[in-house]
């Protein structure tokens, strides 16, 4: 079945999962590698270099989040960020008073694995709300009434990785706000926004939040990321990794400046072409939507589509096979896409909690693929995968009389 495409290059349709990064990302990583190998920290000139590099990188990052360079706090990668709003908040709670987090259960797993693991230690108090099953979304007065006197964080992932849906992040903050207000409850928000970099304009000022976490090989950068506060945190920031004075004090250990740079890089890609970006990704993702009514009509269904979510993202059920969406993955020679969060790929088949969460059936999460298309996507991208789905499900249906009628010999009619 797969003979006819194995001679072209797969289609990489999974970019909520990892993208390819930039051509111009890897040649400015390259040139600091060879041009920018000097501590940025030490005082001699050609170390100011550096230094000169990762301020230009930060000021690219928060330019992108529309915050001032000093609210950026360059990571290891999202999990890390994430880990240390986390440190922040609990380090914040008075002396004596156990911290209090309202999370959600549509999390990533660097949210809600170190929070499961601080509240079995006993080390805080949890509040995680669920959506509303009809529309995917997060009640604000849900999150707001969870509010009270030890409340540390809240924090609220803006988009889903495995629905795409988008949060009303803007209406959760300002409904908590005025609650902590009420309350006089000192508090943080945060949001983890990996997936919405580049495919929506994320602001922290409009979103209300106190901080977010990037990263970058979301949007055709190096696998670092960043916690980004905006002017006015409330909460003091206690580092949660202790040695040099690097990261204005917020995380020790010697800059990564290649990695930075290639982050700045991205984020100033974004800034540059994220109008145009949207505009393409959104054209190939509806193209691939009214093909897939076109070819498949109701043998497959298109979740959520009838709800706010990434303009590159298809979460799509293939009812007409006869399978689970990993079987016909593991089939499909023609594209590379994903029935799950990368981060539970290595866990059994059971249907991510996100999509049940959200309102599908667990015998349609079990079909669910997720596509997520990329600036290098193209309509004709779209017509290969189309062509192979199509395919697969005629398979399913009538490839056993096939095989059977191979067997026997010819038959008249047939």
């Amino acid at each position: 079945m797969s003979w006819y495409i194995q001679e072209q290059e797969p289609v990489y349709v999974d970019n909520n999962a990892t993208t390819q990064i930039d051509d111009r990302v890897q040649q400015k990583i390259v040139d600091a590698m060879k041009n920018l190998w000097a501590n940025p920290s030490s005082a001699y000139e050609i170390a100011q270099k550096s230094k000169d590099a990762v301020d230009e990188a930060r000021k690219n990052v928060g330019e992108m989040l529309h915050v001032p360079k000093d609210g950026v706090t360059f990571s290891s990668g999202g999990t890390e960020a994430n880990a240390l709003i986390i440190h922040v908040a609990m380090k914040n709670a008075p002396k004596g008073v156990l911290p209090h987090i309202v999370t959600t259960s549509l999390e990533h797993p660097s949210i809600v694995e170190p929070l499961k693991y601080e509240l079995e230690q006993n080390n805080i108090e949890l509040t995680v709300i669920s959506p509303d099953p009809k529309t995917g979304k997060i009640d604000s007065k849900s999150i707001s009434d969870a509010v009270k006197s030890n409340t540390v964080l809240v924090t609220v992932q803006l988009v889903n990785n495995e629905t795409g849906l988008v949060q009303p992040l803007t209406d959760i903050s300002r409904t908590v706000r005025e609650t902590a207000k009420r309350q006089d409850v000192h508090l943080a928000i945060h949001s983890d926004v990996a997936q919405a970099i580049g495919r929506l304009d994320v602001n922290l000022h409009t979103l209300d939040v106190d901080a977010v976490t990037i990263v970058g090989h979301k949007f055709y950068g190096p696998r670092i990321g960043a916690l980004v506060i905006r002017q006015g945190f409330p909460l003091k920031f206690i580092p949660m990794f202790r040695g040099g004075n690097q990261e204005n004090g917020r995380r020790a250990g010697t800059e990564n400046t290649p990695m930075i740079v290639g982050l700045g890089e991205a984020s100033r890609l974004v800034v540059e072409n994220l109008k145009e970006d949207v505009r393409k990704l959104q054209e190939v993702r509806d193209y691939f939507e009214e093909k897939l009514k076109e070819e498949l009509k109701d043998t497959v269904n298109i979740n959520f589509a009838d709800r706010q979510r990434l303009p590159n993202f298809s979460s799509v059920a293939v009812k007409s096979f006869d399978g689970t969406a990993k079987e016909l993955l593991e089939k499909c020679k023609s594209f590379i896409s994903s029935y799950c969060a990368a981060c539970h790929s290595t866990l059994d088949e059971n249907p991510s909690s996100a999509l049940t969460e959200c309102g599908l059936s667990i015998e349609l999460s079990k079909k669910c693929i997720r596509f997520s298309f990329g600036r290098r996507n193209t309509k004709e991208d779209v017509d290969r995968i189309i062509k192979e789905l199509k395919a697969m499900t005629f398979f399913s249906k009538f490839g056993s009389s096939l095989l059977n009628q191979i067997n026997l010999g010819p038959t008249a009619g047939f």
